[in-house]
This record gives structure tokens, C-alpha cells and sequence, in this order.
């Protein structure tokens, strides 16, 4: 099975739509809502980085990057948003290539930090997160729901 990891295009909208959907059942309705048309991955190259994971022509995985300048150290980090595979592709190391890929990028833009985060209960995510690299910081992350 070779997978091939490559920028999101507009053709990709109905496979990734669906996949966030199927991976984030607790946003379900929200995406549902926002997600509606092709527009809404239409995004600033600048900004985000999208890729997909592909296998025999179907879009299988899917990340979203955000590049984030800090402007008291001088430097631009990459948060993660999202990494999602299609349930049926899960275990066939599509999402550690989507990170690897990320990697790579990040290291071709003098990137210092990579980011995201996890819920508790996304135990094999967390698995491979910590298998390549990333470690759980020693903070909590507050928020504050406005709408």
C-alpha cells in the first residue's frame, strides 16, 4: 500500500469533509454547518498548510497546519489543527506520514516548534505523538467559549 501525502486540492473537499466528520463526532454539528461548500478550505497558503494522505486515488488522511509568528521570540511555530484518517485506513502509519511530512516542512522554513493537542481518551493518537517525538507539556490550555 504506498501512500502518497500531497497538498489539499478542491477536488478533495467531499472526502475531507466527511473524514473530519467521522473523526470529530463531538463537532460533528458544527462542521456540518461551517463545512458546507468547497469555499470553506479556501484558505491563505501563507497562513495554513493543508495536506492529504492518498492511497489507490481515495483521500484517506487529512491535516491542517496553522503557522503561528511569535513576535517576542522572532519566530514562526506550526500548531497542528487537525490530523484525521479514515476509520477503515487507521493503523497503517497514514497519520505518522502526515506528521513526518509536516516535519519536513517545518524544517524547511526554520520552523523551532511543532504544537497540537489531544484529547485524554484519543489514546493511539497520543501513542504515536509520543512514538515520534512529541512530549506532553506540563500545562493546561484554558479557554473560554464566546458563542
Amino acid at each position: 500500500m504506498d501512500t502518497i501525502i500531497r497538498s489539499y486540492e478542491e477536488n478533495d473537499f467531499e472526502s475531507v469533509k466527511k473524514m473530519l466528520i467521522d473523526c470529530f463526532p463531538e463537532a460533528a454539528e458544527t462542521l456540518m454547518e461551517t463545512l458546507n461548500t468547497k469555499e470553506s478550505f479556501k484558505l491563505d497558503k501563507n497562513k495554513y498548510i493543508q495536506l492529504v494522505a492518498v492511497v489507490e486515488n481515495v483521500v484517506v488522511g487529512y491535516s491542517i497546519v496553522s503557522r503561528n509568528f511569535d513576535p517576542i521570540l522572532k519566530r514562526y511555530n506550526f500548531w497542528i489543527d487537525y490530523v484525521c484518517v479514515n476509520q477503515e485506513y487507521r493503523r497503517r502509519g497514514i497519520a505518522k506520514k502526515l506528521l513526518l511530512e509536516i516535519e519536513k516542512i517545518a524544517i524547511d522554513e526554520d520552523v523551532v516548534l511543532l504544537q497540537l493537542t489531544s484529547s485524554r481518551f484519543r489514546t493511539s493518537a497520543r501513542k504515536l505523538y509520543s512514538d515520534i517525538g512529541y512530549e506532553i507539556r506540563e500545562s493546561d490550555i484554558f479557554r473560554k467559549v464566546l458563542k
